[in-house]
């Protein structure tokens, strides 16, 4: 979630299918079918569940198609490639026409638009994504510590640096400096860094929390992220 693409931030998780197309996609929540789209790149095959009571959508990507318990659905995508143009189509639908229930199979699993089997998955509402490894049915056991880079302190009084990070041990970072630091007024810390969870990706850092001398003077957790 939130990992720095080439030229955007890859908003939603992707899990791995293992090169096997066809596992069965289910609905996270009760809602309805709010749109679908077919490109021959980018999210290839994906649809959008609406949920009315959390007033979020779930975006189900590269899938092999609509295949499910939701009746009409997979016809419908056949009669818009059919009329439709080559390149694929956009369409969205009225509430009414595909209602869904909590774990529902709504589609299967595949390799559209990506070339790569898996299933991606974005949550999201009208001005944020949020995390999906953040809800609780998704949470995984983490026993990787996240790596961190560098660090950027910035003062009110002009000071400005970059302290790169020396790694102690996996899970403590230090960065030393030759002169005294005089820091007043507003101070800003940024901190570089990246978690490889349970992949070999370099994801975001998603909590924060800095201590001085056991001390703890600030703490952050980021589940979400605005457009």
């Amino acid at each position: 979630f939130a990992e720095f693409r080439n030229s955007h931030l890859h908003m939603g998780c992707d899990y791995k299918t293992y090169g096997i197309n066809g596992f069965p996609v289910l609905s996270v929540y009760d809602g309805n079918i709010a749109s679908m789209s077919y490109s021959n790149n980018g999210y290839g095959l994906s649809i959008n569940l609406f949920s009315p009571s959390l007033k979020i959508f779930a975006k189900y990507a590269h899938l092999n198609d609509l295949k499910g318990d939701i009746t009409g659905l997979e016809e419908l995508k056949t009669a818009l490639l059919l009329l439709g143009k080559p390149e694929g189509f956009q369409v969205k639908l009225k509430p009414e026409y595909f209602k869904v229930k909590p774990k529902e199979k709504i589609a299967r699993s595949g390799e559209t638009g990506s070339g790569i089997s898996h299933l991606h998955l974005e949550l999201f509402d009208i001005k944020e994504y949020f995390n999906p490894l953040s809800f609780i049915n998704y949470k995984q056991e983490d026993k990787n510590p996240p790596v961190i880079q560098s660090i950027f302190i910035d003062s009110d009084n002009g000071f400005s640096k970059t302290f790169p990070t020396v790694g102690i041990n996996k899970t403590t970072y230090s960065f030393t400096n030759s002169e005294e630091i005089k820091l007043s007024g507003k101070i800003k810390f940024k901190v570089a860094g990246f978690d490889r969870i349970s992949s070999r990706n370099q994801n975001n850092v998603y909590s924060i929390r800095l201590k001085i001398n056991d001390l703890i003077v600030f703490e952050r957790g980021f589940k979400r992220m605005t457009f």
